[in-house]
């Protein structure tokens, strides 16, 4: 239900941004004049007279290639074997060395067009902010025409998928709430082009968000999609409940150029033993994040 649930918002975003994208300049040239309310937002945001609200779209698009000289990669197994006169399981994992020359003959191609549209209301209680993120995005070689496209974000087994998938972000914030696909909590901010951010994560994931400020630091909390963190393996674990929630804790501060990011959650592991003669058990375990950032940007100097 989960699932459905962000395939049918996806499908009712993507209709909204494909009529407003378009519709937009032709919407502000039929009002002369009426930008001014939304200059104080950018120079990008259009106004929308027929819902008073301000809009801003941005259309981007990056391609990479690369090549892999591997030979051989090792492979993993993971199995279980039942004890019967323990009455239990034995988990067993074994590996073994793979030829992998097919998979890198060929240079790797790739790339993407993502778009972005935000849209601004000022109310009384202050500006109710929406935005909007597709991407379509694909990955291959060029060994044949049908290999080039070899991996695609928009299918999943061989059904379109909007989340995850093709939306990268889509959620409403009013008074320091924010509801819909977002960035978790738990990761580090990720600025510029960096296509491997390290040991940081870059999750997405449906969630309730709130955040406090206090100046130069900030609090938030958040209940998030627990999905994104399962790693089902049939010796590690077997997840027996798909709906459930991870709550996320993030600390910010700032301190002339340096940001500090603190992030702790919890994600709850539920074990499918019967399909393994076993009990069904659950578990808890609780990740951590810390990290700093400097910037060595030069200060203005007053002359």
């Amino acid at each position: 239900m989960y699932r459905t649930l962000g395939k049918a918002i996806g499908v009712v975003l993507v209709g909204l941004v494909a009529a407003l994208a378009p519709a937009a300049s032709s919407w502000a040239s039929e009002a002369p004049g009426t930008e001014a309310p939304c200059k104080k937002r950018g120079p990008k945001f259009y106004y929308l007279e027929a819902i008073d609200a301000c809009m801003k779209y941005d259309v981007s698009a990056f391609a990479y290639g690369g090549m892999d000289f591997a030979q051989n990669d090792i492979e993993m197994q993971g199995d279980r074997i039942f004890l019967p006169l323990v009455g239990t399981q034995l988990p067993l994992l074994s590996y073994s060395k793979k030829d992998v020359s097919e998979d890198t003959d060929y240079p790797k191609l790739g790339g993407g067009i993502t778009t972005d549209v935000t849209v601004v209301r000022d109310t009384k209680g202050g500006p109710l902010v929406g935005f909007f993120s597709a991407g379509l995005y694909s990955d291959g070689d060029i060994s044949g025409p049908e290999d080039v496209f070899d991996s695609v974000n928009v299918y999943s087994e061989g059904a379109i998928n909007f989340y995850p998938g093709t939306i990268q972000q889509a959620w409403m914030r009013y008074q320091g709430v924010q509801v819909g696909v977002q960035q978790s909590n738990f990761d580090f901010i990720s600025a510029g082009y960096n296509g491997f951010p390290g040991y940081s994560s870059r999750a997405r994931t449906l969630a309730v968000n709130a955040t406090k400020n206090f100046g130069n630091a900030s609090l938030s909390l958040s209940f998030e999609d627990s999905s994104i963190r399962n790693l089902d393996d049939g010796v590690i674990a077997t997840y027996d409940e798909e709906f459930m929630l991870d709550p996320v804790l993030q600390f910010r501060g700032r301190h002339k150029n340096a940001l500090y990011h603190a992030s702790a959650a919890l994600h709850r592991i539920t074990f499918d033993g019967e399909d393994f003669r076993m009990d069904n058990q659950d578990s808890w375990g609780a990740p951590g994040s810390l990290a700093p950032c400097s910037s060595s940007a030069p200060r203005a100097t007053r002359r």
